[in-house]
This record gives C-alpha cells, structure tokens and sequence, in this order.
C-alpha cells in the first residue's frame, strides 16, 4: 500500500478514496466505521488514538504517503466532546506524525481548517485542536526532517455529507424534508463556499509534489457570501421561496 487514508469514511476522505479507487492507486482507508457512502475493499477499521493499532499497520504496509483527514469536525460536537476532540484530533494527530517518522514515510499532509488563521481571536474547542495539529506537524517538520504540510480549508459542501451540519447541507436537508430554513443571528456573517471535487483536485496535485516548500497551504475560492445571499441562491435553485426563521444568539 502506498497511501494511508485516515478517515476514510468522512466527507472530504469518501472524495478522496473515489478518486484514488478510479486512477487504481494502491491505498489503505481506515476510520472508527464503515463508509456508508461507498464500497472501500481496502478498508480496515482502526482508531487513530489506538498507537499499537496503527504501529500495526505501519509495519505492516511500508506506507509512503499519509493523508491525514480524520477529526471530530465542527464547533459544536467538539465543544459537547472536549475529551474525544482532543485525544482523536490532537493525540491521534501525533501518534501518526510519530510513526510516519518511525517508518520513515515520504509524505505527510494534514487537513485543517481556516478556523486556526483567527483561533486567537475566536478561541473554539475545534479551532484548539486543529491549531494544535497544526504545531505537531510544523515542529516534527522543523525539527525532525518530516516531509509534511498543513492544508487549510475553507467552508466546503458536496455529496457524501448526509451527516454534515453546515450550513449548506443544512439548508439543502431543510429544503428536501419541507422545514423551515434556521438563520442564526443577523444572517449576515460569510462564508467563503467552495465544492469538495474542487478541494480533490487541489489536493491530488499537491500530494504530487515531491517535497513541500511551504509549511501551508490555502484551499479556498475567495469568494464571500453571506447566509441570507446563500438563502437567496437556494431558493433560485430550488424555484421556491423557502421559509426562514432568524435565530437570536443567546446573550
């Protein structure tokens, strides 16, 4: 196997085992489930916290590359889960970043989120973990000769996320269920929106890249809307006047 897939049955990693399953890379996904998504042969379930289990696999299968994608995403969950946010997204972050060393693994790229370029400002439980992920993989790349890079994203949306709590996917799941569209606040705050098989593409040519120049790297599309312009856009797509209730952040 030449590729380690970790969370391989979420959002961005279905994206990315599709695409490797269609150019016949070798790989190996793992995750805590199965994908519900789609069928991945070379699948084998492991949780990143568990280091005997992934030393395991390290041994085993001589990884060169390790596209790290598996987290507890999103502000809310890792806010009720302060624990399992930060031994999977921070712990489970080292223990591969320890073992890509150990079996000196070519590559390394660690997906993060836009939410760490203002951490300090707007402090999160997420934005903590995934900040921190960020250091382990900038001091072991500083410090102990890894070839690893940070990949920031922007707010994405796509298929494969039935389970997703964005905004997007929200709105589109109120649309098909006949509910009501929920706006929190003003509905003015923005959000830069940009599609998964973009993000694919993007990644696919860096993972190309033989030695990484820059500690990190954007993924984004530039391109700000606001969640009542999204609400708008919806209802052109959709033919429909959706109804919208504003949400008051509670004080």
């Amino acid at each position: 196997m030449n590729i380690l897939v970790t969370g391989s049955s979420g959002f961005l990693g279905t994206y990315f085992i599709d695409k490797l399953h269609k150019k016949r890379a070798k790989y190996l996904g793992i995750d805590i489930k199965k994908n519900p998504y789609i069928n991945i042969k070379n699948f084998k379930k492991i949780d990143i916290r568990n280091f005997n289990d992934l030393n395991f696999i390290f041994k085993k299968y001589k990884f060169k590359e390790v596209i790290h994608f598996a987290a507890i995403p999103g502000f809310d969950d890792c806010q009720k889960n302060l624990k399992l946010a930060f031994d999977t997204n921070v712990i489970g972050t080292y223990n591969l970043v320890e073992l890509s060393k150990k079996f000196n693994v070519n590559k390394f790229i660690f997906i993060s989120s836009f939410s760490t370029k203002n951490y300090f400002s707007k402090i999160s439980t997420y934005g903590m973990t995934k900040f921190m992920g960020e250091q382990i993989i900038i001091n072991s790349k500083k410090n102990y000769s890894l070839n690893g890079c940070v990949v920031r994203l922007s707010n994405i949306f796509g298929k494969y996320s039935i389970h997703k709590k964005s905004v997007v996917h929200q709105f589109l799941k109120n649309f098909i269920q006949k509910k009501i569209f929920l706006i929190h606040d003003t509905g003015k705050q923005q959000r830069d929106l940009i599609y998964a098989g973009d993000v694919i593409e993007k990644l696919f040519s860096l993972s190309k890249v033989r030695k990484f120049s820059k500690d990190f790297y954007e993924i984004s599309k530039k391109n700000m809307i606001s969640i009542n312009e999204l609400k708008i856009l919806i209802d052109k797509i959709t033919t429909k006047n959706n109804s919208s209730q504003k949400i008051r952040a509670p004080k």
